[in-house]
């Protein structure tokens, strides 16, 4: 009613409409982005799946392993030091969704 009163037209409402809905869009995706590493953060903090100095291999699929040692752990990414001496800077909710083998040493 009130768009009718003002005098706006339909094609420009919707166009207005589809913008803010996309923006609000990719912010609760970059909010969810967010919530997750933290989350995962609190969950890695209190269940100790991981520790600072383990041995640990991420495995990513049958062909695809990634291995090293975890040297940082922090609000969002855990560092993880490999075997070549590169240092591979991970988000914590791929410790929480992939599955971890610990390396004994």
């Amino acid at each position: 009613m009130i768009s009718v009163i003002w005098g706006v037209d339909q094609s420009e409402l919707v166009v207005f409409l589809g913008s803010v809905l996309t923006i609000i869009g990719v912010a609760f995706f970059a909010q969810w982005s967010l919530l997750s590493n933290i989350t995962s953060s609190i969950i890695l903090f209190f269940s100790h799946p991981i520790r600072l100095n383990d041995s640990i291999t991420i495995l990513e699929g049958k062909e695809y392993e990634l291995e090293g040692k975890v040297i940082d752990i922090g609000l969002f990414f855990v560092t993880v030091l490999t075997d070549e001496g590169d240092e591979i800077i991970l988000p914590n909710n791929i410790f929480i969704q992939k599955s971890i083998k610990k390396r004994k040493v």
